[in-house]
């Protein structure tokens, strides 16, 4: 068969949690746990997170399957703190996904790589399914469940931004 090219984008699990007290069940109908919990090493896992053969996994199983996922399945990695970054690396491993077209690219035609993970206008958390605004930062007691509830995420993360070094300084890049 074909070989798959794919490409991981880590996040930090804090940063990008929400700005009131994380509570064990989700606040916003509609929004599944596993969304919320370890979602990144749940995305890299081939193996469901409960097994169905009765056989339970451990958190070190987990996280070693998805970070042997994210070594030996994923062709690019990229960090959101370094977003401008991912796209450079992008365009020089993927040339079709550049910025702007090199090596037979005489047209001078620019081809937009645009950042279409935003967060929703209307996130359904609010009342009656409306918006909720959430500040920039969650407050420590938030911090702490997001961390307490993402550990493996944490780990996952920090060997994506590893790796996302390796690859800027393979490239030539600081």
């Amino acid at each position: 068969p074909p070989a798959r090219v794919e490409g991981a984008e880590g996040r930090d699990p804090v940063k990008m949690g929400p700005g009131g007290p994380m509570e064990e069940e989700s606040a916003c109908p509609g929004v599944c746990i596993p969304q919320l919990l370890n979602h990144q090493t749940r995305n890299l896992m081939t193996t469901p997170w409960e097994s169905p053969e009765g056989m339970a996994m451990t958190d070190d199983d987990r996280i070693a399957e998805a970070l042997h996922n994210l070594d030996k399945k994923i062709a690019v990695v990229g960090v959101t703190d370094e977003l401008p970054a991912f796209a450079a690396i992008l365009g020089e491993v993927f040339p079709w996904m550049a910025p702007e077209l090199r090596d037979g690219g005489r047209d001078g035609r620019v081809c937009d790589l645009p950042h279409a993970n935003a967060s929703p206008e209307n996130n359904r958390c609010g009342a009656d399914g409306g918006h909720w605004d959430l500040p920039d930062h969650p407050d420590d007691e938030t911090a702490e469940a997001i961390m307490r509830h993402n550990a493996l995420d944490l780990r996952l993360y920090e060997e994506a931004k590893r790796r996302f070094g390796y690859q800027k300084r393979a490239l030539g890049m600081k």
